[in-house]
C-alpha cells in the first residue's frame, strides 16, 4: 500500500503559478512592527523571553521600564540607565497618565535608557515580565524647521510558545474572550458599553450580529437589520464619522462603529450554512449559522438554518458591469479591529468563521477575540492609515482644532492620518 505524508500545515499565500494566484499578503511572522513619529511615545508589555528590538535614527530614542509594582526595572532589558526621562522631548501625556494609574509619581526623576545610534538595531530580551516605554524624543522646533530626522522603528516578537499577539488594550475591559475558529459565542452588552472584535492571525471573516435585550424578554428579535442599515446610512456598511450605525427593521440604533483598522466588510450575505457547503459538495461542514443558532439557545432565540449577519472583514464587492456579488481574500491583517459602542442593552453573538474551500479566510480559517470595555473608556473615533500595503498601522488621531470643533458638528471624516470636520450648518451645529 502506498503511504502519502500528510500534509498538517498548509499555507498558499503568496502562491504563484501559471495557472493560479493567491498573492494575498506575506505570511505573518509573528513580529508587531510600530514606527514612532518625532515626540511619540510607545508602551509594550513584554514577557519573559520576549525580544525588543530598536533601530533609531540620529536624535536616537529613549527607553524607559517599570515591573509590575510600577518600579524602574531597566535591569530586566539588561540596560542601565543614562539620566532623567527628558519630558519636555516628548509627548509624555500618555506615559505620565499611566504611571499615575498605577499609583505612582508623575513628578518623579523616571531613570532612562539613552543609547547612541547604531548601524544595526539594538536588539533586547526581557528576563521578566516588564513595561516599556520607547519615546522619540525631539525639541518642538525642530517639527518647524525641518529637522526631525527619521522615525525609531520598533519590532516585538514573542516567545516561542506564547499566545498571539493582540493590539493594545484600549481602555478598561469588564470581559475578554477568544472565539475558536469554527464556532461561535454569545454574550451581553450593556448599553454604553463597548466592543471590539479582533481578527486575531488577519484575514478571517467574523460574523457579527446583537439583539435588543427588552426585546428579548418580551420574546421579540429585534436584531441588526442589513438592509435597514444600508439604507440609513446611504453605503455598504457603517464607519467611523457621521453615518456609525447599525439599525434594526424599525430603524432604531443599536450600535456605533467607533474604530475601524480594516474598512473593508461585508452586509449582504448570509453566515455560511450546512446548504451552501451541500451545494459545493461539502456535506455536514461545520457552519456559522449553526453555530450561531446554538450560541444564542440559552437567550431564547429561535435556530435558524441561515442567519442574516455583520460579516467583519469578509472583502465582498459588486462587479460593476455583470452585477455579481464578488469575494477575494480579506483585507484585514493581523490585529486588525472594529470597536462599537452599544446604544441599547443588547445580546451579541460572534464567530470565527470555518470557511476552508474559497479564500474568505485566505484558506486557513483562526481564531477571533472579542473585548468588552467598560462604558467610561475614553474612545475616540479613528480609522487606520498606512502608507502601503505592508506598512504597519497607524491609528488616525484628532487635529488640533478637535477639541473646538467637536461641540459645533458630529460630521468629521478621515483625511490621510487626523480627522478633519465636515460641513457646519445650523448656525455651526450639525448633529
Amino acid at each position: 500500500m502506498t503511504q502519502y505524508a500528510v500534509l498538517r500545515d498548509f499555507d498558499n499565500m503568496g502562491f504563484r503559478s501559471q495557472a493560479r494566484s493567491f498573492p494575498g499578503f506575506p505570511a505573518p511572522l509573528q513580529t508587531h512592527l510600530r514606527r514612532l513619529a518625532p515626540r511619540e511615545a510607545l508602551r509594550q508589555d513584554l514577557r519573559a523571553g520576549d525580544l525588543l528590538s530598536i533601530e533609531a535614527p540620529a536624535g536616537g530614542a529613549q527607553i524607559v521600564a517599570f515591573d509590575a509594582a510600577g518600579r524602574p526595572a531597566l535591569d530586566t532589558l539588561g540596560l542601565k540607565p543614562d539620566g532623567p526621562l527628558a519630558l519636555v522631548a516628548s509627548d509624555t501625556g500618555v506615559l505620565t497618565g499611566w504611571i499615575v494609574a498605577q499609583g505612582g509619581d508623575a513628578t518623579a526623576p523616571i531613570p532612562a535608557a539613552c543609547p547612541a545610534p547604531l548601524a544595526e538595531p539594538l536588539l533586547l530580551k526581557a528576563n521578566a515580565a516588564v513595561t516599556v516605554w520607547i519615546l522619540r524624543p525631539l525639541q518642538p522646533e525642530a517639527l518647524v524647521d525641518g529637522s526631525a530626522g527619521g522615525s525609531v522603528t520598533v519590532s516585538l516578537k514573542r516567545a516561542a510558545g506564547q499566545s498571539p499577539l493582540l493590539p493594545p488594550l484600549l481602555g478598561d475591559t469588564r470581559d475578554e474572550f477568544t472565539v475558536p475558529r469554527g464556532t461561535a459565542m454569545a454574550y451581553e452588552v450593556k448599553q454604553g458599553e463597548f466592543v471590539q472584535i479582533i481578527d486575531i492571525e488577519g484575514q478571517q471573516c467574523s460574523d457579527f450580529t446583537a439583539f435588543r435585550s427588552d426585546g428579548l424578554d418580551r420574546g421579540e428579535e429585534l436584531m441588526i437589520d442589513g438592509t435597514a442599515t444600508r439604507s440609513m446610512v446611504r453605503r455598504a456598511y457603517p464607519g467611523p464619522g457621521l453615518l456609525d450605525k447599525f439599525f434594526d427593521r424599525n430603524m432604531r440604533p443599536l450600535l456605533n462603529v467607533v474604530q475601524d483598522t480594516c474598512g473593508r466588510h461585508d452586509t449582504f450575505g448570509l453566515a455560511c450554512t450546512a446548504r451552501g457547503y451541500e451545494e459545493r459538495g461539502f456535506p455536514g461542514h461545520v457552519n456559522c449559522s449553526d453555530n450561531i443558532s446554538r450560541a444564542l439557545a440559552p437567550y431564547g432565540v429561535a435556530p435558524r438554518a441561515a442567519w442574516p449577519a455583520i460579516n467583519f472583514f469578509w472583502n465582498t464587492w459588486i462587479d460593476l458591469h455583470s452585477h455579481n456579488i464578488m469575494t477575494e481574500e480579506s483585507h484585514s491583517r493581523p490585529g486588525d479591529y472594529v470597536a462599537m459602542r452599544a446604544l441599547e442593552d443588547l445580546v451579541a453573538v460572534s464567530t470565527a468563521c470555518p470557511d476552508d474551500v474559497d479564500p474568505i479566510n485566505g484558506w486557513n480559517p483562526t481564531d477571533v477575540h472579542v473585548r468588552i470595555y467598560r462604558p467610561d473608556t475614553p474612545l475616540r473615533r479613528a480609522v487606520a492609515y498606512r502608507e502601503k500595503e505592508d506598512a504597519p498601522m497607524t491609528i488616525s488621531q484628532t487635529s488640533a482644532f478637535h477639541e473646538r470643533l467637536e461641540p459645533l458638528t458630529h460630521n468629521f471624516a478621515p483625511r490621510a492620518r487626523s480627522l478633519g470636520a465636515g460641513q457646519l450648518s445650523g448656525g455651526g451645529r450639525n448633529r
